[in-house]
């Protein structure tokens, strides 16, 4: 779209104006450079997902070491040290996964203990508004961070660290309950700054094409706080860790609770109900009853596209520039649930805990109310640079303003991929036997299992997307 005749105070003053102008030619400086802002996220990871997604750890941690190195100063750093986690994790690599998730943590705390890196400084921080999203750091979406520290307490129960999965684990809810109060204080600097872009924002995030070409289901008055970012699976783990791991009674009555938020999220399952049974007659008096605990990590988590959504802007005669969005895209779902078997007896079916793609449905819902409103007035900025741009240098001023509106009107495409779709769990008495058969999705594949001696253990499983079984993690609990 070719912008004339607009006159260039009327969507920013003369001072702000020189500002922008300054910023773009910073910015074409780091164009010429690379700035590799300009790669997506998604190519990137092209050099290790596939690898992880059909089970070739070793190649995807080895892309990996050297991307955790290469973009240690970049704005997706975090995100980097994430992916590394998790990889090192599947590969049975506990202490290297811990130590990149400590990485990963020190980065998104680092930009919370910084006010100026606050969502709406950002919004309102000139080079984040002159370039594309993926210029502002990567601080982890509340998920993430729960899910963080959630993999950790299982990379220390797979090393016999039960005290230190029972810290994780209260980090992790702490992450929950920072989150509320991160995301309304975001999301109410981000409205308020739409009273300077003439209510553009909040009106597009109530349009229902403009939800249904991103894939929204709800309006903003529809969005909740703490329950938009509760995981019922990291509830679950922590009631599990909490009710075999300790005798005191407290932290039995800790995992009681859990269990009981479980079941009010979720509804009837055999498996919860089951352990708030259990949990009681711990509180009663009675032992611990023999118990094995399956738990799969089915699938892969929705990823981001980017779309292309004309919206209006606040600038004197335009009416609607084309602006990038993210989408998320969802992943097809295994067959479930897995039969757990002993010789030919079956002993337990899993049963969904926790839908990673509701979890993340529902907080992009609400990250959109911010990037909205960033977006927007992103887009009002630049506009205005192109027609300043224009005016004073001409064709050559056209041509390298609408070179850099091509290169920064981009999505932030970024997201941690190699979380899963979602959890299933099972509960079931040991076998005499002591070995059992877990049959993958829809009965094609299966992997065999011995059960350790123990009161209390935990049997790990990962599904991918082509139903193969990537490993199988045995913690004894107790």
């Amino acid at each position: 779209m070719r912008l004339r005749n607009i006159p260039a105070d009327h969507v920013v003053d003369s001072g702000t104006m020189n500002r922008i102008t300054a910023t773009f030619f910073v910015v074409a400086g780091a164009l010429l450079a690379g700035c590799s802002t300009i790669r997506d996220y998604p190519s990137q990871a092209a050099g290790f997902y596939p690898d992880y997604q059909h089970g070739r750890l070793d190649a995807a941690n080895r892309y990996l070491g050297k991307m955790t190195k290469r973009r240690a100063n970049s704005t997706d750093a975090a995100l980097w040290w994430l992916e590394c986690g998790a990889s090192r994790r599947a590969a049975g690599d506990f202490e290297g996964s811990n130590a990149a998730f400590e990485q990963a943590a020190a980065l998104i705390d680092s930009f919370d203990d910084r006010a100026s890196v606050s969502v709406r400084d950002l919004g309102n921080n000139l080079a984040g508004i002159m370039t594309n999203p993926n210029a502002i750091p990567y601080q982890g979406y509340a998920y993430d961070r729960i899910m963080l520290h959630t993999y950790k307490a299982l990379n220390y129960l797979c090393l016999g660290q039960p005290d230190g999965a029972r810290v994780e684990l209260r980090r992790a809810y702490q992450r929950q309950k920072d989150a509320v109060d991160r995301y309304q204080s975001a999301i109410h600097g981000a409205e308020s700054d739409a009273a300077d872009q003439q209510h553009v924002a909040p009106t597009i995030m109530k349009n229902p094409n403009y939800r249904e070409q991103l894939g929204l289901k709800r309006s903003p008055t529809e969005l909740t706080a703490f329950a938009d970012f509760v995981n019922p699976f990291t509830v679950y783990l922590d009631g599990v860790v909490f009710s075999t791991t300790s005798s005191d009674p407290s932290d039995i009555e800790r995992a009681r609770i859990d269990f009981d938020r479980v079941a009010a999220m979720i509804g009837s399952n055999t498996h919860i109900d089951q352990d708030i049974e259990a949990t009681a007659a711990r509180l009663s008096g009675a032992p611990l009853d023999p118990v094995v605990y399956l738990i799969a990590e089915v699938g892969s988590a929705p990823r981001r596209e980017e779309v292309r959504i004309d919206v209006p802007v606040p600038a004197h005669n335009v009416s609607h520039v084309g602006v990038a969005f993210p989408k998320l895209h969802f992943s097809r779902s295994p067959h479930m649930p897995l039969v757990v078997l002993s010789g030919d007896r079956e002993l337990a079916r899993t049963t969904m805990v926790s839908d990673m793609d509701s979890i993340i449905s529902a907080e992009f819902e609400q990250w959109m109310r911010i990037a909205t409103a960033r977006t927007v007035a992103a887009t009002a900025a630049k506009v205005a640079a192109q027609i300043e741009m224009e005016r004073q240098a001409g064709a050559l001023g056209q041509i390298g303003a609408t070179l850099f509106s091509i290169l920064m009107n981009r999505a932030d495409q970024r997201s941690w991929l190699t979380l899963p779709k979602a959890f299933h769990v099972a509960r079931f008495t040991k076998p005499d036997r002591g070995a059992i058969a877990i049959h993958g999705p829809g009965g094609a594949k299966k992997t065999t299992v011995t059960i350790p001696e123990a009161e209390a253990v935990l049997v790990y499983v990962r599904i991918l997307e082509d139903h193969t079984i990537m490993f199988t993690h045995i913690m004894v609990l107790r």
